[in-house]
């Protein structure tokens, strides 16, 4: 220290000589000199060093150009006439720099603290203007802690100081395009932040929440425009103005509300302006300071990363584009940090879309093939090196295609997939994805055995394997590809078979039959698939000529039936005796088979040969009842109608009868075919048939017919019909008659009391004396050929009663002697106003003095 007569303090601040280094105060420095180590930049020196290296150039005339001593005096004359002259010459360049160029003057006449743009010069620079002219932030801070200890105006001071000093960096309305040259901006953002971290510890202490987080509102906008200064980014001044301006979205809608007057909106946009800053510097690749923008703001950070991966993926830096990835996706298409806000929202099945989309557009064969090819893993950006290596080549005309895939490949998949890239895809997919996306990846480009193996090895669900692998190959018109690839994996189907049974039942609960049949047919459960088709053969017909026309399918199903009967060594032992003769039935019932879950999980379905004839049988019974009825649809007869009329129902049928369904389906069929022909020996047999075939009651079937011929206005029938019975060779054939008589003149007496017209019916010749009467007696012609067909006498006795003819009753039980039906008989009689008949079945009944309904 030189310096002896000054003391120094807070407000008499020492220097340093950049010369020698002594402190001195600022009396005994107020000279500059350009010294050694500082770039040309003029530094503060001590007033001996100053002279001492004028002394050095004084020179004397006479002595030549060898400087020699002189006198104290005489040294400070000279430098007084040598201040002077530089003077008087520094004013002369001052006045011809300001004629030429004024901006000169900065750098010649001491405003040597512009900046050039050489950093280390600049950094110079910067140094000793902080040491000389700047305000000291830390001189104010220890002023202001003695001034106002406690007070809160003394934070409020310093927030307002740092605010104030931000409102000075904000670019003019003119100038929005880039950053103000003359003004240090890292320098002033540095007392910024002091400032307002120092407001911030006060406020913390007094305890004002506000404070506090305008505080932090200032330290972000300051470290967010320090980013930017900083960065060099050419919209760095846009972006800057944004943030200077409090609450503003983007420069375009600051500009906008500012000439449109408009002040609402400003708080409307608080939060979209850190967003809309880090997707335009996303949209730039500013990918390190778009990074600091989120972190700085609290934004999602996964967008960029991910941005930046697909930037790198583009230009072939995979090994990096994986880096990068690995930050912002995981495991299962989600997100490290959550869904970004803003135009980077998507999720991580859209950026593993875009990922595969990225690297397919690298599958493009090289202009020539390359003796040693550069690879993804061994360079960062193989695509230009293949470019570069063969363009000598290609100047010279030589271009060589790539072979053509040995490999057949299905119709419409595109082109194959190079190596390197079909694994760097199956990478992302397989680290970041579901093994759906794998599936889906896999066929897409035809590799349908890979996508096979690996839905069997991930044990994937029989749904995906439906939707994803059959219906997509099917759509694609390759399910002849699909399922030589399942047998060329496994020839015996076991592995497959859980998903084909699983598939098939998919396919049955969603009505797709044609499908369903197609995969049937493909895993040879014979079964099923004649099932399948009887399905195709009834559903949606309104006929029987439809169902004529259908009968393709029901040879398929014959064919298939007859397929399983014939391989002997696939026949299954069956599990009880009890074997139900039908497995084709849509409806449970006797003579269908109940299907329960352990059966519909077997594949191949099997049936004991026995069975499989028997629907063999139904089918060609079915053909011949289909094909007959048809026919008499053809000939005008309404069977449709006929068959409404037998099931009781509204004249639109949901189903028609077939021999697949329950019982009572079958035994209308019967029906239908004994009463829809010409006559009923045309139909009979067919009907009788069917009895035998499904074991159905020929007592219940004949009846039904008899009433159905009744009500269809054909009582000349019934005897054809009975006759019929007679000369069919049933068991107990008499016993049948007589109860299909019975039946018929019972459905006779109940149309005759509803006033059906049995005039027209009966062709006799006395049609007008028909007509006119209104007796039983009417009945006589159409019930007299039925009473002599029945040969049991109770049930004759019934007949009679029944009719009306209660003469030819009572005759019957004097006959038999049954008194209980005598007394019938008297009360039949009672109520008709048969006065003599009811005389006479009295005075028998008091002749035998029996009681009323005891029989001898």
């Amino acid at each position: 220290m030189c310096c002896k007569l000054v003391s120094f303090s807070m407000f008499n601040r020492r220097h340093h000589c950049r010369r020698c280094g002594r402190v001195v105060c600022g009396a005994c420095s107020t000279r500059r000199l350009k010294v050694e180590g500082y770039l040309g930049v003029p530094v503060r020196v001590c007033d001996d060093c100053h002279s001492a290296t004028h002394c050095q150039d004084q020179k004397v005339e006479g002595y030549g150009d060898l400087p020699v001593r002189v006198c104290d005096n005489c040294l400070n004359q000279s430098q007084a006439n040598l201040k002077s002259e530089e003077d008087d010459m520094d004013h002369e360049e001052a006045e011809e720099v300001d004629e030429e160029d004024p901006d000169e003057r900065l750098g010649n006449n001491g405003w040597w603290w512009k900046l050039s743009g050489d950093k280390a010069q600049d950094a110079t620079v910067r140094e000793e203007f902080s040491f000389e002219q700047s305000p000291s932030v830390s001189l104010c801070l220890a002023i202001l802690k003695h001034h106002s200890p406690g007070d809160p105006a003394h934070p409020r001071l310093l927030l307002d100081s740092a605010e104030n000093l931000l409102s000075l960096l904000r670019p003019s309305s003119d100038a929005l395009k880039s950053l103000n040259p003359e003004v240090d901006h890292a320098l002033v953002i540095h007392m910024v932040r002091s400032l307002a971290v120092a407001s911030k510890v006060l406020y913390s202490r007094i305890g004002v929440g506000a404070g506090v987080e305008r505080c932090d509102k200032v330290i972000g906008r300051a470290g967010l425009l320090n980013l930017l200064v900083r960065s060099g980014w050419a919209e760095a001044g846009v972006w800057a103005g944004a943030l200077l301006e409090p609450n503003i979205g983007t420069p375009a809608a600051m500009m906008e509300d500012t000439r449109s007057g408009r002040s609402g909106s400003i708080s409307k946009r608080r939060h979209h302006g850190l967003t809309s800053l880090r997707d335009r510097l996303v949209q730039e690749e500013q990918w390190e300071l778009a990074l600091e923008v989120a972190t700085k703001g609290g934004l999602g950070r996964a967008g960029i990363w991910a941005a930046w991966g697909k930037a790198c993926l583009r230009v072939g830096g995979w090994s990096r584009a994986r880096l990068l990835f690995a930050r912002c996706l995981q495991k299962g298409g989600g997100s490290i940090e959550g869904p970004p806000a803003g135009a980077l929202a998507t999720t991580s099945s859209s950026h593993l879309s875009e990922i595969i989309k990225i690297l397919e557009e690298h599958n493009v064969a090289l202009p020539i093939l390359l003796e040693d090819p550069p690879s993804f893993s061994s360079h960062p950006y193989p695509s230009v090196l293949h470019s570069l290596a063969s363009l000598d080549a290609i100047s010279k005309g030589i271009i060589l295609l790539p072979p053509a895939p040995s490999q057949e490949r299905p119709v419409g998949c595109g082109p194959p997939l190079q190596e390197d890239v079909k694994e760097e895809c199956l990478f992302y997919l397989r680290t970041y994805g579901t093994d759906q996306m794998v599936v889906d990846f896999l066929l897409r480009h035809g590799e349908i055995k890979e996508a096979l193996l690996h839905f069997l090895n991930t044990r994937m669900s029989p749904e995906i394997f439906l939707d994803e692998v059959y219906l997509r190959c099917l759509k694609m018109g390759w399910v002849t590809e699909l399922e030589a690839e399942m047998k060329s994996v496994d020839p015996t189907l076991e592995r497959w078979k859980p998903h084909l049974c699983c598939l098939c039942r998919l396919l049955e609960r969603r009505g797709m039959l044609h499908i369903l049949y197609t995969a049937q047919v493909f895993s040879e459960d014979n079964v099923r698939a004649a099932m399948t088709c009887i399905r195709f053969y009834c559903n949606d017909v309104s006929s029987y000529s439809q169902m004529r026309q259908n009968c393709v399918h029901l040879h398929n199903a014959q064919k298939h039936m007859e397929d399983e009967l014939a391989s002997v060594g696939w026949v299954a032992e069956v599990p009880t005796p009890q074997t139900v003769t039908s497995t084709l039935g849509r409806k449970t019932s006797e003579g269908s088979i109940k299907r329960s879950n352990s059966e519909s999980s077997i594949l191949p379905l099997k049936l004991d040969p026995k069975d499989l004839d028997k629907h063999i049988n139904t089918i060609r019974r079915q053909d011949e009842v289909a094909k007959f009825l048809g026919n008499c649809e053809a000939a005008g007869t309404p069977v449709v109608k006929l068959a409404t009329r037998l099931a009781e129902k509204s004249n639109k049928l949901k189903s028609l009868p077939t021999l697949f369904g329950s019982t009572l389906e079958r035994v209308h069929l019967a029906v239908l075919a004994i009463i829809c022909g010409k006559d009923v020996e045309e139909g009979f047999g067919i009907a009788f048939r069917i009895i035998q075939d499904f074991n159905l009651k020929a007592a219940g079937v004949f009846e039904l017919a008899g009433k159905m011929l009744v009500a269809e206005g054909r009582p000349k029938d019934l005897i054809h019909l009975i006759s019929c019975i007679q000369s069919s060779g049933i068991s107990d054939c008499s016993s049948v008659c007589d109860q299909v008589a019975y039946s018929c003149i019972l459905s006779l007496v109940k149309l005759w009391e509803t006033g059906w017209d049995i005039a027209k019916s009966a062709e006799e010749e006395d049609n007008s004396s028909l007509e006119n009467s209104s007796s039983k007696n009417t009945l006589n012609p159409l019930v007299d050929p039925l009473l002599k067909i029945i040969s049991d006498p109770e049930i004759k006795v019934s007949a009679c009663i029944a009719c009306g003819q209660l003469k030819n009753a009572y005759l019957i039980a004097v006959r038999i002697n049954s008194n209980s039906d005598v007394e019938r008989i008297s009360d039949a009689a009672e109520k008709s106003g048969q006065s003599a008949i009811y005389r006479i079945c009295q005075r028998r009944l008091q002749l035998v003095k029996v009681p009323p309904g005891i029989k001898h």
